[in-house]
């Protein structure tokens, strides 16, 4: 395995671990906001603000992750080789097109 390929993966492992820790934080304090709601007795349920903001911010680290596969496949951009995937299909697409263009000669109007 090359070094470059070595570093891709532990960056990706890192990447993953730090995904798990933020969403043990973010049920941590949900967590410790629903204490602090029932605590002081209740009424309006204020700690559903902290829930969604936390689940934001989980949904967005997991879509840049890929770590929810399905949406991958409704919404192809978000796979990390989708750039790579749309740069050969365009070149393809391309060069298709200028080998089906009829050369054009010197002097010749476009």
């Amino acid at each position: 395995m090359s070094q470059n390929a070595h570093e891709k993966i532990e960056q990706r492992v890192r990447e993953v671990k730090g995904f798990y820790i933020n969403l043990t934080v973010y049920i941590a304090v949900f967590i410790g906001c629903i204490v602090a709601w029932m605590a002081m007795g209740g009424g309006a349920f204020w700690p559903i603000w902290v829930l969604l903001g936390c689940g934001v911010a989980a949904f967005a680290e997991g879509l840049r992750l890929g770590m929810l596969p399905i949406l991958s496949e409704i919404l192809p951009f978000l796979r990390d080789d989708w750039e790579e995937t749309k740069k050969k299909e365009l070149m393809k697409k391309i060069s298709k097109e200028d080998d089906g263009a009829p050369k054009k000669k010197k002097g010749e109007a476009a």
